[in-house]
């Protein structure tokens, strides 16, 4: 369609549904060949799959090379409200009982997976790399990250205007290897369900062993494809000593902040061994670590704003613990010879305000990451048709659930998918800092 104007040039807006009555967003039909497809997926395949299949069906895996809006499917469900109106139009389509996430490994020279990686790393085009680093000696290991995925966690976690801590955690029960993957936030954007920025898979390593060595190889391959993560502002982790290590001799600048629930599980389990009972454990954890009752928040020797409130409060609840229990003086020196110092560099309010957890900051959990390791296990697993996959298997796929994730923040631009931008305020920032209008 060409429009032709007979003054200037504006904005063709369009209308939106006649029986729409939730969005403002204008109506673009979809087209009927997409219909069609989506329909014929349908039939062997999950909403979300169905979504993905025919969106790279119909721009050879580019969003950018779909001919329409209209070849794009309004929403994951579409497909499957399609399918019960067209249910004649699936009477020749039989149902694929064969897993479709087993076809890119049929076929392989050898068994070996790691064999199957060095060939595909070889193999990769200048334009689409995923799998970056690939080492059989001392261990055998392999760091998996795209440019957009590099280019993000500098955007997000280097820019010191606006940023959030990346974080980082291990995960296993996917085979004889662990799997440590980072995550961030993506910041120009929110979920449309919920209204949270996405937490989104950042780059991720295959690797035998949890030393301190094996860490710092994700780290340094990071800092050799997007030199920029040297200026990383902030991270986060469990207490994992290995991997603290690691990221903290490769980005000795960024803030490093621990996950209040770890830290407090740390404390709860000398408390228990103390003997002490379940009420008497949670108000000492809560002098600690602070608690919310009906919504009013009551803070803890975590929330202290420097170290010398921190060491004052500290004494104070010494002398508190000491009249709960008759192990509650025993209980506070082990406290403050293991986890005061801890707090005080890694959790306080100062060094969560310096890590991009709000003002007043936030406390700070792995909550992200998790989600993020249930999200990889629970897509690994599904598509390979296997709770248990080799190295090769989990990067094949891995690939694909990276794909889905650019795809739907190309889909942002086009507001459709289940994200959608926010107002950009990184350059608002850096303008009233400046003292500039």
């Amino acid at each position: 369609m060409q429009y032709a104007f007979t003054g200037e040039e504006h904005a063709i807006d369009l209308a939106p549904h006649g029986n729409c009555k939730t969005s403002s967003r204008g109506f673009v039909r979809t087209l009927e060949s997409t219909k069609n497809e989506l329909v014929k997926v349908s039939y062997f395949s999950k909403p979300k799959e169905t979504f993905h299949t025919v969106l790279q069906s119909e721009g050879n895996c580019h969003l950018s090379e779909i001919r329409s809006v209209g070849a794009i499917p309004k929403s994951r469900e579409q497909g499957s409200k399609l399918l019960k109106h067209k249910e004649s139009m699936c009477n020749n389509v039989q149902k694929n009982i064969s897993h479709a996430g087993s076809e890119p490994f049929r076929g392989l020279a050898s068994k070996d997976p790691w064999y199957n990686l060095l060939l595909e790393c070889k193999k990769q085009g200048k334009n689409v790399t995923f799998i970056r680093d690939v080492k059989l000696a001392p261990e055998p290991s392999c760091v998996l990250a795209t440019d957009r995925q590099l280019h993000d966690l500098a955007r997000f976690c280097c820019n010191p205007f606006q940023y959030s801590p990346l974080t980082v955690d291990p995960t296993f029960n996917l085979g004889q290897y662990n799997v440590t993957i980072v995550t961030y936030k993506h910041l120009m954007l929110k979920n449309r369900r919920g209204g949270g920025n996405p937490c989104l898979v950042g780059p991720v390593m295959i690797h035998s062993r949890k030393t301190r060595e094996s860490y710092s190889q994700l780290c340094s391959t990071m800092k050799t494809l997007e030199p920029s993560l040297k200026n990383l502002l902030a991270f986060g982790t469990d207490e994992e000593k290995a991997l603290i290590d690691a990221f903290e001799n490769n980005f000795d600048s960024a803030v490093h902040v621990l996950c209040t629930r770890h830290l407090r599980n740390t404390c709860k389990t000398h408390l228990r061994r103390l003997g002490m009972p379940e009420t008497i454990q949670e108000e000492m954890l809560n002098d600690v670590f602070g608690a919310t009752w009906e919504g009013i928040e009551q803070k803890g020797i975590i929330d202290a704003s420097n170290e010398a409130e921190f060491y004052e409060m500290c004494d104070r609840m010494g002398e508190k613990w000491a009249m709960k229990h008759p192990a509650g003086l025993e209980a506070f020196r082990w406290f403050k010879e293991n986890k005061a110092k801890v707090l005080v560099e890694k959790a306080i309010a100062p060094v969560r305000r310096q890590a991009g957890l709000g003002d007043p900051p936030g406390k700070f959990y792995t909550n992200q990451s998790e989600s993020n390791n249930h999200l990889v296990q629970s897509f690994v697993q599904e598509d390979a048709g296997s709770k248990k996959v080799d190295e090769y298997v989990f990067c094949k796929t891995l690939d694909k659930l990276v794909r889905r994730q650019t795809v739907d923040i190309e889909l942002a631009v086009t507001n459709r998918g289940p994200l959608r931008f926010v107002m950009i305020t990184m350059l608002c920032s850096f303008l009233r800092t400046n003292g500039l209008r």
